[in-house]
C-alpha cells in the first residue's frame, strides 16, 4: 500500500520526532530523555472510514524505523485492557509487562523490544 505521509518532521521545542498524514491518520513517536533507548509511540489514530487495509500496521512500521533511527530499542505505549487496540498490538508483537500506575484496573502498558543496529549498518 506504501502511504505517503506528508509530514515527518523533529520537533526542536519537544525533541521528538512528529509524524502525521493526511488528516485522517497519525501518529507521534517521543523518545524519553532520561533513557533514549525507549521510544513512546502516542496518538496512533487511524480514521474508522479508512481502518483495516493496512494503514495503522504501516504507520506501527514507520514509527519503529524512526525509533530505531534514534537509537531505540524498546516501543512502549499504554491502551485499555480488553480493547481490539490492545488485541491489535499484541498481534503486531508487543506485550502487556506493567499496570498503569494512575488507572491499573483499566490501563496496561504494552512494549515491542527489537535489535536496534547501528546507524551505518542499518540505513545502507
Amino acid at each position: 500500500m506504501n502511504y505517503k505521509f506528508n509530514k515527518c518532521y523533529w520537533d526542536e521545542l519537544t525533541n521528538h520526532p512528529i509524524l502525521a498524514n493526511d488528516g485522517k491518520s497519525s501518529c507521534n513517536l517521543y523518545v524519553y530523555k532520561d533513557d533514549p533507548t525507549v521510544a513512546y509511540l502516542g496518538d496512533l489514530y487511524v480514521d474508522e472510514s479508512i481502518r483495516n487495509n493496512g494503514r495503522g500496521k504501516e504507520l506501527l512500521n514507520y514509527a519503529q524505523t524512526l525509533a530505531q533511527k534514534c537509537g531505540c530499542n524498546r516501543i512502549i505505549l499504554k491502551v485499555e485492557y480488553g480493547s481490539w487496540m490492545l488485541k491489535w498490538y499484541e498481534r503486531e508483537g508487543f506485550e502487556p509487562y506493567q499496570r498503569d500506575n494512575e488507572e491499573p484496573d483499566k490501563y496496561v502498558w504494552i512494549g515491542l523490544e527489537y535489535t536496534c543496529l547501528e546507524n551505518d549498518q542499518y540505513w545502507n
